[in-house]
């Protein structure tokens, strides 16, 4: 796991793959008085199993407002689709092999 602090004093979520917990709820929880900035890293949300997850999981995302995600590729490709759709393109950047981010 990894939480950088950009943006003067705001968190950019930094994290390979969400397994355990919602990231986003982990670093409010380490970091209760920093704003969250956004998400990159994988949600695991593919393959049938998982895929019932994703209506939940959107609306958990939605609370937390993040200006910008960028979900990795294990976080599937309907997950991705429910993401577009559920915060917008200008929220959303699939983050790719090679995919480059400025902070």
């Amino acid at each position: 796991m990894s939480t950088a602090a950009v943006r003067l004093f705001r968190l950019q979520r930094v994290f390979a793959c969400g397994h355990r917990q919602c990231p986003a709820e982990r670093a409010r929880e380490t970091f209760p008085d920093v704003p969250l900035y956004g998400m990159l890293e994988g949600l695991h949300l593919a393959g049938a199993a998982m895929e019932r997850l994703i209506p939940d999981t959107m609306a958990h995302l939605q609370q937390f407002a993040l200006p910008q995600i960028m979900p990795a590729h294990c976080t599937g490709r309907r997950a991705l689709w429910a993401l577009l759709n559920t915060l917008g393109e200008s929220v959303v950047t699939p983050c790719t092999v090679g995919s480059r981010f400025m902070f």
